[in-house]
């Protein structure tokens, strides 16, 4: 009888150990999949912040362009255009393809070109009305009405990449020429994402109003595909349910995209009956008490763990926007820069010609031949003292490599003084410069 309680305890044992192991393992596995949920909204919600600066980037470069093409003395031409944008490309250290049209009101392309190449599709002349549907004409006469930029939906372009098009009107002077169409490789904008160590278990899904899927190679729209590459990380490469994905409704200049992301890698399922019963019933004939306070240890450390992970995540997320965010301050100041140094050395260049050409003339009043001198000399002096200040603001970015050189310190010296010259002539200052060379 005795022998029979001990089995029937024994029994009883396993029994409870069992049902107590099995809550254990769900109860962990639900917090598991709680974890990795959260996980799973983190590297959402950084996606889209990656996508969201990649997009300001582009539109920056692109409002750069709306302003030299409407602010211009007169309407550039497609070379003036081109170095424009080659220079933007430059500051910005955009590697990958673009091509910018210029396109009038009835939808005729006026000149097309790449950073290398004038119209190498052979566009000019040809209409947008043969290469685009009537919703998309209706939309583009729609931004002939406003100052907006507005992102159109990504096509496969013959040159074999993705292209995403950040068009805005041209209006100069109140009237309305046109329109132009920067259109970027979508690949450019989509692949910090996946540069990101933080994303390499994660797939991501890109649709666009038109429910289409696109990728870093190819839009899904039975359009006509040019590219010969395809993209390893496309989300139908995987084995994923579509409801282990969360979608964002993002919009962009118009454009609204949905992302969406999800493990790479389903969860693994909950352990089968079975093999918890003969886990608890090994575990508990010969170490009952024992496993039951590790149990408890084990799971306290773990979740302080989880705690300290999901902490170290988050920090780490932080920083890297922050860090993003001051790239994007840097790239716009180094436009700044680009942008004032070619605006304002334009026109001082302009008068600097100007006054030689008035200088050779042959001007009777030495007096006034004086001051045109004067008047040279002075906007020489500018436009060296903004060349020296861009040359600076380069060197404080990197972007200027210092290299030695001999050259004379008396001519760097009166250089220096002549820009001081005209200011110490008005309050009757006398500058005098000897240079004493020491011997050896």
């Amino acid at each position: 009888m005795q022998n029979r309680n001990q089995w029937l305890v024994a029994i009883l044992i396993i029994l409870i150990g069992t049902l107590v192991a099995y809550a254990i393992v769900k109860n962990d596995n639900k917090r598991l999949a709680n974890t990795r949920q959260l996980k799973l909204q983190s590297v959402h919600n950084r996606a889209i912040n990656k996508l969201t600066i990649s997009i300001g980037k582009f539109a920056g470069m692109v409002s750069g362009m709306k302003s030299f093409m409407n602010l211009s003395p007169k309407l550039p031409s497609d070379q003036l255009l081109q170095k424009f944008v080659r220079n933007q490309i430059d500051d910005i250290g955009y590697q990958d393809s673009i091509v910018v049209s210029y396109v009038d009101t009835l939808h005729v392309f006026q000149y097309c070109f790449s950073k290398t190449q004038m119209d190498p599709a052979n566009l000019v002349g040809k209409s947008v009305k043969k290469l685009r549907d009537s919703t998309e004409i209706k939309s583009l006469n729609e931004l002939l009405k406003t100052d907006s930029l507005r992102i159109f939906n990504p096509i496969n372009l013959f040159e074999g990449w993705v292209g995403i098009p950040i068009n805005f009107r041209v209006n100069r002077n109140g009237v309305t020429t046109g329109y132009v169409a920067p259109i970027i490789n979508f690949k450019t904008i989509i692949q910090p994402i996946y540069d990101d160590q933080v994303t390499k278990d994660y797939v991501f899904q890109f649709v666009s109003p038109g429910k289409y899927d696109f990728d870093r190679e190819i839009v899904h729209d039975g359009s006509k595909v040019y590219n010969q590459n395809s993209d390893p990380e496309y989300y139908k490469n995987y084995d994923i349910d579509p409801s282990s994905f969360i979608y964002s409704n993002i919009e962009f200049y118009g454009l609204k995209f949905t992302i969406g992301t999800a493990f790479k890698n389903e969860p693994s399922s909950l352990p089968s009956i079975s093999g918890v019963a003969i886990g608890v019933y090994i575990s508990f004939i010969v170490f009952v008490l024992l496993l039951t306070h590790q149990i408890n240890q084990y799971r306290s450390f773990n979740n302080k763990i989880q705690q300290a992970n999901l902490l170290l995540e988050k920090t780490q997320d932080e920083i890297s926007n922050k860090n993003e965010e001051l790239s994007t301050l840097n790239s716009t100041k180094d436009r700044f820069f680009s942008i004032i140094g070619h605006d304002i050395k334009g026109p001082l260049n302009s008068i600097k010609g100007l006054l030689s050409i008035l200088l050779h003339e042959n001007i009777k009043d030495a007096g006034l031949q004086g001051i045109i001198s004067k008047l040279q000399d002075s906007v020489k002096n500018t436009v060296n003292l903004l060349n020296n200040l861009l040359n600076w603001a380069r060197s404080q970015t990197g972007d200027l490599k210092f290299t030695k050189i001999q050259f004379g310190i008396k001519e760097a010296i009166n250089e220096a003084i002549s820009t001081l010259i005209p200011q110490a002539e008005a309050k009757f200052i006398k500058v005098k410069f000897d240079l004493v060379m020491l011997k050896k």
